[in-house]
């Protein structure tokens, strides 16, 4: 709200301090989270990768984002691919990830068996370098990486929809 009425008024301090309020709630946040161990890493791999790294990537974004104001620089919209690919799309595709399996249903060995299909190491790296791609400028580094990332999630979700008398003759 602060960085809103900052930009809205055409002051730049103020539009900072609320990137920098907002940059330290979520700090704050992720300071407050559970640490996992070797067992949670073991089990969710890239999933927990997943939502971890989109917490840097909203702080890291906030920063540029304080960092242009302070700077004078009119609101930099090329900070909303990163936000959009790095922070949200990877809360979606981590969270779905897990939700997948468990809605689906099917008993133990089908929901243990739907965990290991949405364990997807092309999708962290995907939405990962995708960001890196839209901070830099790199249109088609961008959309290879968007593309392999859609690929594979297309894929590990139609897997995942198969019905379990499918599934189980295979």
């Amino acid at each position: 709200m602060i960085t809103v009425v900052g930009h809205g008024i055409d002051m730049g301090w103020v539009a900072a301090v609320g990137y920098g309020a907002c940059a330290a709630g979520l700090g704050f946040v992720a300071s407050l989270l559970p640490r996992p161990g070797r067992r949670q890493y073991d089990w969710a791999g890239p999933r927990l990768l997943q939502l971890g790294l989109r917490l840097i990537w909203w702080i890291g974004v906030t920063v540029a984002g304080a960092t242009s104001v302070v700077r004078g620089v009119d609101a930099d919209t090329s900070l909303i691919e990163p936000l959009v690919i790095g922070g949200y799309a990877q809360i979606l595709i981590g969270s779905l990830a897990y939700f997948g399996p468990v809605l689906r249903a099917g008993g133990h060995k089908r929901l243990s068996a739907g965990f290991a299909l949405t364990r997807s190491w092309a999708s962290l790296v995907g939405l990962n370098i995708a960001a890196v791609g839209a901070v830099i400028g790199s249109g088609p580094l961008f959309a290879a990486a968007l593309l392999v990332c859609t690929l594979d999630v297309v894929v590990r979700t139609g897997r995942l929809l198969i019905p379990a008398s499918a599934s189980s003759s295979t």
